[in-house]
């Protein structure tokens, strides 16, 4: 867990510093280096799931679950899941991606 959170939370830090040359104001430069890195980090995760290099990238489904997997949580949540995804199988075929891993 230590280099998971060395990886989330040292980037950020480092480029604050950065940031800080630009602006002269902390209450300017942290946040902007948080926004940035967590910015970032989301658009290249969320790119690499829709791209052709992603191994489930032929399987069809909705670009939601292909995304995230927080659609699906709240379709558990109301104890739905075995409708939706019938209804996934329905619209897309035999396979359906209805996970981003």
């Amino acid at each position: 867990y230590l280099s998971t959170f060395s990886l989330l939370v040292v980037p950020p830090i480092i480029s604050t510093f950065f940031f800080r040359q630009t602006f002269s104001s902390l209450f300017v430069s942290i946040p902007l280096a948080i926004a940035t890195f967590y910015g970032a980090l989301l658009s290249s995760i969320v790119a690499y799931r829709l791209s052709p290099a992603h191994p489930l990238y032929r399987y069809p489904g909705p670009l939601a679950l292909k995304v995230s997997k927080l659609w699906m949580m709240s379709i558990t949540s109301q104890g739905k899941m075995h409708e939706y995804v019938k209804s996934l199988h329905e619209k897309y075929g035999m396979y359906v991606r209805i996970g981003a891993s």
